[in-house]
């Protein structure tokens, strides 16, 4: 657990952040922009989730979740749900068992539900129930001529949304958070491969010269 919460702020680390919330901002707009039924606006808050743990997450979603919203001129009640995604990913997304698909993507599922679940008094009380997506917005219309229930119908139709994307979002996630391991990996090879060439000269800079200005001339020193 402590694992998990602990958080170095690092040069690297930061890096790292501001790329993922930028990551977040094209995902929101190219759904805008091409009207897809799925917000690819979590994935940067996905990996950095996974890369450096929930606060990380936190730190990625509200700016990406908060700038967007008041853009739109939404209420900042919405980076809730970019909270959520944070903290169920941070906390639940199994790390050691990378390969357990279905572990990663039962985590996906929770996220949705939890952030649909937080959708609903937000969309019912802002959107008349509509979830800003034209697909989620088209089921919410079919749902109300046939259903009496204006909560289910603004569940169903904000999890019609949220399902699919964040299992997609989680997937590129995993995906974000394995290139960057193997590149901090590779880094630190290349830098220990640095020091261990360079040792040799150190050697015979430091030592070399000692032995050679000793009165024994440096034979019994290099024994």
């Amino acid at each position: 657990m402590k694992e998990r919460i602990s958080f170095k702020i690092t040069k690297q680390n930061v890096i790292i952040m501001v790329t993922l919330v930028l990551l977040n901002f094209f995902g929101n707009w190219l759904s805008g922009t091409l009207n897809l039924p799925w917000w690819l606006d979590t994935a940067g808050t996905m990996a950095a989730s996974i890369l450096m743990g929930p606060i990380a997450g936190m730190i990625v979603a509200i700016p990406s979740t908060l700038i967007p919203t008041l853009i739109h001129g939404q209420t900042i009640a919405y980076t809730l749900i970019g909270v959520s995604v944070a903290l169920v990913v941070g906390f639940l997304f199994p790390k050691r068992h990378k390969e357990d698909l279905f572990g990663i993507v039962s985590v996906a599922i929770l996220s949705a539900v939890i952030s649909s679940a937080i959708s609903v008094p937000l969309n019912s009380l802002y959107f008349d129930g509509y979830t800003g997506n034209i697909w989620g917005d088209a089921l919410y219309d079919m749902l109300s001529d046939f259903i009496s229930s204006d909560t289910f119908n603004i569940f169903l139709s904000q999890f019609f949304i949220d399902m699919p994307d964040r299992v997609i979002c989680i997937l590129l996630a995993l995906v974000i958070a394995d290139m960057t391991d193997i590149r901090i990996v590779r880094k630190k090879k290349k830098k220990g491969a640095m020091s261990a060439a360079a040792m040799p000269y150190l050697y015979r800079s430091c030592f070399i010269p000692a032995w050679d200005s000793c009165p024994c001339g440096g034979i019994w020193c290099r024994l």
